[in-house]
């Protein structure tokens, strides 16, 4: 038996079975048919982005990529826009508004509320603990 003839076989069986975002098996989707299956995927799909954690422009830390380091991002980041995937994705800036590369799910996500921060002008003094941290005065 030949790999086509099994390439065949699995493609008639997948869509003779049904499906649950369509509503029926694949082959009895036709002309007369075909809205209605559209709008019935676009309302599963729809149905899934009411459920959301997170809004447009919140702000958010992710978690970081490498599993060596530390598990959460210092770098306050804002959510761009929601895509409608499921599960949901969401594109991300920096509050600088320079896009982050790739898209990311909810879990690699988490809400924060960002603090006060001051500038610093100047450093006044600086000394090193005994542990070999440094520690610095500012103004």
């Amino acid at each position: 038996m030949a790999i086509i003839d099994v390439l065949q076989q699995l493609v008639k069986s997948y869509n003779a079975t049904y499906n649950s975002s369509v509503g029926m098996p694949p082959n009895n989707v036709n002309a007369n048919n075909e809205g209605t299956r559209r709008n019935r995927q676009r309302n599963f799909v729809g149905a899934t982005m009411s459920t959301t954690r997170f809004e447009s422009s919140r702000r958010v830390i992710r978690r970081s990529p490498k599993r060596y380091t530390a598990k959460w991002t210092r770098e306050l980041l804002k959510i761009v826009s929601r895509l409608p995937t499921v599960p949901v994705t969401y594109t991300l800036s920096d509050l600088m508004d320079e896009p982050i590369k790739g898209k990311f799910y909810e879990p690699e996500l988490q809400k924060v509320t960002p603090r006060e921060r001051f500038a610093n002008d100047r450093i006044l003094k600086t000394r090193r603990s005994a542990n070999g941290k440094t520690a610095c005065y500012v103004s």
